[in-house]
This record gives C-alpha cells, structure tokens and sequence, in this order.
C-alpha cells in the first residue's frame, strides 16, 4: 500500500495487489500504474481554515469518456474564505459530463 499525503485532511491511498519491501518514493511511484485504483480518506473533525488558493479558477475534467472542455467549468470563492464552489459544466459532445455545483472546505 502507498500512502499520498495531502495535507492533514486528505489522504490518498493506492493499494498494491503484493507486498514488496519498501523502496524509495520513485521506485514506489514506478509501481503505480495509470489505472490503479485510488481511495481517497477523509478527516472528519478538521477545522475550517482559509483555503490556500485564491480564485477565480478554470478547469477540466474527464470521467473516462473524453475531456470536457467547452464550456469551461470554473472554481469561485464564497463569503467564508475556507469554502470553494466548483462549477461543472456540461459538455453537450462528452458523455457523462453534467452540469453540478459543489462546495469544499478546506480544514486543517
């Protein structure tokens, strides 16, 4: 298992089919292939703070059947500066793309 750490709230973790000695973060990150499979933990009781990025933001995103790109999907601020909206747009030419509102905190 290879554990990513991002930050005290977020946890990413890759479980290997085989145990191996542990390696070096290159030789472990070789062992990650493009289509493993990544659990993503949370921490429950974080503490809001604020987020370590400022938008207004633009992105893609991809949920295996091609880059939604057009429209663009956008991240705002809220009026509490430890929350984010992300906008997802649609993509009339993509399938599974969807048009969704969500909002983030960012905890410590």
């Amino acid at each position: 298992m290879g554990i990513l750490t991002k930050g005290e709230v977020l946890y990413t973790v890759n479980v290997f089919p085989f145990c191996n000695e542990m390696g070096t973060i290159k030789t472990i990150c070789q062992l990650i292939t493009g289509d493993a499979l990544l659990y993503s933990m949370f921490r429950e009781s974080g503490n809001p703070m604020q987020c370590p990025f400022k938008p207004p933001y633009t992105f893609t995103y991809n949920r295996g059947h091609g880059d939604c790109k057009n429209p663009v999907s956008t991240v705002e601020a809220c009026t509490q500066d430890s929350r984010l909206l992300f906008r997802y747009q649609a993509c009339p030419d993509v399938e599974g793309s969807e048009s969704a509102r969500y909002v983030f905190q960012c905890d410590l």
